[in-house]
């Protein structure tokens, strides 16, 4: 789960790409608008709000932020 923070440069309905080892089990791409909370078994939250997930693999992930994340308290 990714945090809101004074300064971030995230913005809510933009792409945010994760980079890490054993992200996911196999690589999967979302076939369809709108974009799935979870693909292959993996899903994102920013502040506890789930993400659009796009893509994701063991190394990457692709998701984006609900717009409600705008509105959410910010961490300090």
């Amino acid at each position: 789960s990714l945090n809101r923070m004074a300064g971030n440069a995230l913005a809510p309905g933009s792409l945010a790409t994760i980079f890490g080892e054993n992200l996911a089990p196999d690589a999967a791409l979302a076939q369809a608008v709108p974009w799935p909370s979870s693909l292959a078994g993996v899903s994102v939250t920013f502040a506890g709000m789930p993400a659009a997930v796009l893509y994701v693999s063991p190394r990457q992930i692709n998701a984006s932020p609900p717009t409600a994340w705008a509105q959410a308290p910010r961490s300090s």
